[in-house]
């Protein structure tokens, strides 16, 4: 949850340095140091994934990406093999 939170502070952080969020017609006054103060307590709040946790999810990832060109070069073949035999190209 405290990602969340972090997010959060990061991206009203963002408005603020872009000068966006206005109260009552008045532009909010903007700190860069305090801004990169705030960033830098979020980001030691954070919990990092442990070796063990990025290792698995990264396999998982680079398995469905190759599960998935896998699947769709088949279906791939699979349609130009159809158009080819329907239209008498390709030999």
């Amino acid at each position: 949850m405290t990602h969340k939170v972090g997010l959060f502070r990061l991206t009203v952080g963002f408005y603020l340095l872009c000068g966006i969020n206005k109260t009552q017609g008045v532009q909010v006054a903007f700190s860069p140091v305090k801004f990169l103060q705030d960033v830098r307590a979020e980001a030691k709040r954070v919990t990092w994934p442990g070796r063990r946790a990025t290792l698995t999810t990264t396999g998982a990832v680079v398995g469905m990406a190759a599960f998935t060109s896998l699947f769709f070069f088949c279906v791939d073949q699979l349609i130009g093999f159809g158009v080819r035999t329907l239209f008498g190209l390709g030999g």
